[in-house]
């Protein structure tokens, strides 16, 4: 998982130069953000997906097929004592004429695959090409392993042979076709439920990518488990998923207890293959450890903003007469803007609210105000914005916009008494745009959902409901 409330803050160059470099470092320690044995994510995969992965991963099966060894044939001696040995007997090509799942409520998916194997071998010096049907019936289990990864486990397997056909070089075969079809059955029953098996078993090495670590920067991660085995049903499969936040390798707890959630059986669009659902508790964590980076944290001077260029000492000198005093000439004035509170999501029924508290510190530039600027006086902000969510690829991104006014605060002052509403009317055009600029900007960059390493969600449609946030949406399998 990648965000760049991390990677851009610990990268000076991904930062806004101007800004104070130690307070990038300091923020390390004191980040203790975590959960376990919390659902965080909830994934839900239906039966479509599984139908859809049987489709994509037919060429493992026909592989696996193609690959097992027949030793040659040698038939019974006739009546005048001579054998009929058959070698060279290979699986030319396999065709799969249907392939599906079926989840069994509370036990596993029953995988079917229907098969069509093309044999060619030699019978002496003349070629021999045979036609055989099969059919392989596989009871695989969905189980969580200590480690909270999810693994496939195949309980059983059964495996049957039509009739063979001979579709060349028939004549010289005509009476050793029930002994050789004898030998065929032999070789393969068993055959072909090890060769399946195996490649379904490979799978448990993509599955941990479901899980697995993802990387917020150099020194941070987040690491998705399982909590429980899945729950089965006859139309989808359940995980519900915690995250682990590690900080220089180390587990970040936090004390927070997030509020359970789930999936209702009815979540999700009808046509989608899986539905995710992302907790508060989550983003919110998230949000902190961004918060005690100082990702949010950002100024607004003429040098970055236009919205301020026209606010000078003079103007605030207007009603503040200890301004007007301090600066006799005019001096450009700025904003520092701290968000020393995390921010807070809260999901209501059909739309998500970002409540944040920052402080503005309106300062005066003198001539380089990153180095002389002088402090004024320091307002609070009540902010709520309304997140607006997307999903790219595998990644849950956002956006911001104002919902309502800003409430400003006096906090302190050094140039006596403020009116705050005339400085509100001055400064909460520039402030709105270079904070909702600051918070697109990081938020868009975006969340690694969990997903396997070769699979991308398509057509994503995210639903906001109280207490959580539902994505649908389908599959695309990258070869």
């Amino acid at each position: 998982m990648h965000f760049v409330w991390l990677a851009a803050f610990l990268d000076g160059s991904k930062a806004d130069q101007r800004e104070p470099p130690c307070e990038k470092v300091l923020h390390i320690c004191p980040c203790t953000i975590a959960s376990r044995g919390r659902i965080e994510v909830a994934v839900r995969v239906k039966q479509e997906a599984l139908q859809y992965a049987c489709q994509t991963g037919r060429a493992p099966l026909q592989q696996a097929l193609q690959v097992i060894p027949i030793p040659d044939f040698v038939g019974r001696p006739n009546l005048l004592g001579s054998l009929l040995k058959i070698v060279g007997i290979r699986i030319l090509n396999v065709q799969l004429p249907q392939v599906s799942v079926k989840l069994v409520p509370n036990v596993g998916v029953q995988v079917s695959v229907v098969s069509d194997l093309h044999i060619g071998a030699r019978l002496i010096l003349v070629p021999v090409e045979l036609r055989v049907g099969t059919s392989i019936l596989l009871d695989v289990r969905v189980l969580r392993t200590a480690a909270g990864f999810p693994v496939l486990k195949v309980s059983a397997c059964k495996s049957l042979l039509g009739d063979v056909k001979i579709i060349l070089g028939g004549r010289d075969l005509l009476g050793f076709l029930n002994p050789l079809q004898s030998h065929l059955r032999a070789i393969l029953v068993n055959q072909m439920c090890l060769s399946i098996s195996s490649t379904l078993l490979q799978l448990n090495a993509r599955l941990g990518t479901l899980v697995g670590l993802n990387s917020f920067s150099p020194v941070s991660q987040l690491h998705y488990t399982m909590i429980e085995p899945p729950v089965i049903t006859g139309d989808y499969i359940d995980l519900d998923l915690n995250a682990v936040f590690t900080l220089m390798g180390k587990p970040l707890v936090s004390p927070a207890r997030p509020p359970p959630f789930s999936l209702p059986q009815t979540s999700g669009s009808g046509d989608s293959m899986v539905v995710l659902g992302i907790s508060e508790h989550l983003l919110n964590s998230v949000l902190a450890m961004a918060q005690q980076f100082g990702s949010f944290n950002f100024h607004v001077f003429r040098q970055t903003s236009a919205s301020i260029g026209h606010l000078t000492t003079s103007r605030l000198g207007s009603f503040i007469p200890a301004i007007a005093h301090q600066f006799p000439r005019p001096e450009p004035v700025g904003l520092k803007v701290t968000v020393s509170k995390a921010p807070i999501v809260t999901f209501f029924e059909g739309r998500a609210v970002l409540s944040l508290h920052p402080s503005v510190e309106v300062v005066a530039a003198l001539s380089s105000w990153t180095s002389a600027s002088q402090s004024l006086f320091t307002l609070d902000v009540d902010v709520a914005l309304v997140l607006h969510f997307a999903v790219t690829e595998v990644k849950l991104q956002a956006s911001v916009s104002l919902q309502g006014g800003l409430r400003f605060v006096l906090v302190s002052s050094r140039v006596g008494s403020v009116k705050v509403s005339r400085v509100a009317c001055l400064i909460a055009s520039a402030f709105e745009e270079a904070l909702v600029a600051r918070l697109n900007a990081v938020l868009s960059v975006g969340i690694n959902l969990p997903c396997l390493n070769n699979i991308k969600y398509a057509h994503p449609h995210a639903e906001v409901h109280k207490g959580y946030a539902a994505v649908s949406c389908g599959l695309d399998y990258e070869q």
